[in-house]
């Protein structure tokens, strides 16, 4: 007996919960990005002075270090939803994918660069 939640490619309710899965996702990263920025822009405003050593200091410390890492992700989470949209199928019938592949790539490769950058600078903290 299969209910209405049925995974059945026939039921055709796989595709509203995917669509349902991907709105809940945009929105969580929304909020999420929201949240961080507010917080990175306030905190940031409240240093003392700019000068490199004071920001390298800050970013070393674990809760400034964890919530920019998580920074990194979101904004790469959310970038992935507007590639998603910005390549779709009916804009680039034949080379969307190759583009979705191709922005997801460089993606990836900005996201890694900036969690491992952020985790150099907090582990080496104590070298001046």
């Amino acid at each position: 007996m299969m209910n209405s939640y049925s995974d059945s490619p026939l039921s055709g309710n796989h595709r509203y919960r995917d669509s349902h899965r991907t709105d809940f996702y945009k929105k969580l990263t929304a909020a999420a990005n929201l949240l961080l920025y507010v917080w990175l822009i306030v905190s940031f405003l409240e240093l003392p002075v700019y000068d490199f050593n004071v920001i390298r200091r800050w970013v070393a410390q674990t809760i400034v270090a964890l919530p920019m890492i998580f920074l990194a992700i979101s904004t790469y989470g959310y970038a992935c939803s507007f590639v998603d949209k910005l390549f779709s199928e009916e804009r680039f019938p034949k080379a969307g994918l190759y583009f979705q592949i191709a922005a997801y790539f460089y993606m990836i490769i900005f996201a890694a660069i900036a969690v491992f950058s952020i985790l150099k600078i907090a582990f080496h903290s104590g070298i001046s």
